[in-house]
C-alpha cells in the first residue's frame, strides 16, 4: 500500500485532478510558507484509510454482536433494509469503535459532575462515555432505530475536528450489511468466543467467531 500511495502522490503532484490527494499535494502550508511534503501527505491519507478500515472493521464486529444478542433485530433489518443506516448509526453510538482519543491538560481547578479535578490534570476524552450520557440520550443503552438525530453522536467527533474518514466508514458499514442481509437468513455466535478486547482506544475483540446461515430464497 505504501508503494501504491507513493505512486499516486507522485502522479497527483505532476497532474492534479479533482480529488483529495491532489488538493493535499497543491495546498500551501502557510505556517512554514511551503507545500506539504510527501511524508505529510502520506500521514493524512493513512488517517483516511484508518477511518475506512480499522474503525469500520470494529464497528461491523460490534454490530454483529448486537445482531447475535438480539435475533429479532436481524429479522427486522432483513425485512426493512431501509433501516440499516439507522442501525449502523445507533450501533456506533452505543458501541463506538473508537472509545476515546484526545488528551487535555486542565489549566485551572475544575469540577466535572461532582468530581474535583485540580489544575494540571491530564484528562482523556472518551467519546464512548459521551455517547451513552443519560442527560443527552433517553435510555442510552438501548438500541433505538427510531431515535431522533441518529447521526448526532461523538463516534467520529464533531465540528472542525470531525474524522475525515467518517463518510467512507459510514458508507462501507451500510453497504456491508445490505449485502449480508441479502445473502443471510440468520447470524449467531460460533463456539469458542472469549470476547477478549484489545487494549487502548479501540473497542474491538481480538477475534470473533460467527456462524452464518445462508438465505435459500
Amino acid at each position: 500500500f505504501a508503494e501504491y500511495l507513493a505512486e499516486q502522490v507522485a502522479k497527483k503532484r505532476a497532474n492534479p485532478q479533482d480529488d483529495m490527494i491532489s488538493d493535499l499535494t497543491q495546498i500551501h502550508y502557510q505556517a512554514l510558507d511551503r507545500k506539504l511534503t510527501d511524508d505529510e501527505v502520506y500521514g493524512i491519507v493513512y488517517f483516511m484509510v484508518l477511518g475506512g478500515l480499522e474503525t469500520t472493521q470494529y464497528a461491523l464486529e460490534q454490530q454483529a454482536q448486537l445482531l447475535c444478542d438480539q435475533p429479532e433485530l436481524f429479522t427486522t433489518l432483513k425485512s426493512n433494509p431501509e433501516k440499516i443506516r439507522a442501525f449502523t448509526e445507533e450501533a456506533m453510538r452505543l458501541r463506538a469503535p473508537t472509545q476515546g482519543l484526545s488528551t487535555r491538560v486542565t489549566t485551572q481547578d475544575e469540577v466535572f459532575q461532582g468530581v474535583e479535578v485540580p489544575a494540571g490534570s491530564v484528562l482523556h476524552i472518551r467519546f464512548g462515555a459521551g455517547n451513552v450520557d443519560p442527560e443527552r440520550y433517553e435510555n442510552p443503552y438501548q438500541l433505538d432505530l427510531a431515535r431522533k438525530s441518529l447521526g448526532n453522536h461523538l463516534t467520529f467527533s464533531q465540528g472542525p475536528r470531525t474524522c475525515p474518514g467518517a463518510g467512507i466508514s459510514r458508507q462501507e458499514q451500510v453497504i456491508a450489511w445490505e449485502r449480508l442481509f441479502e445473502r443471510l437468513s440468520g447470524l449467531e455466535y460460533a463456539a469458542g468466543n472469549s470476547f477478549e478486547h484489545q487494549p487502548g482506544i479501540m473497542l474491538g475483540t481480538l477475534a470473533l467467531s460467527l456462524k452464518f446461515h445462508a438465505d435459500t430464497i
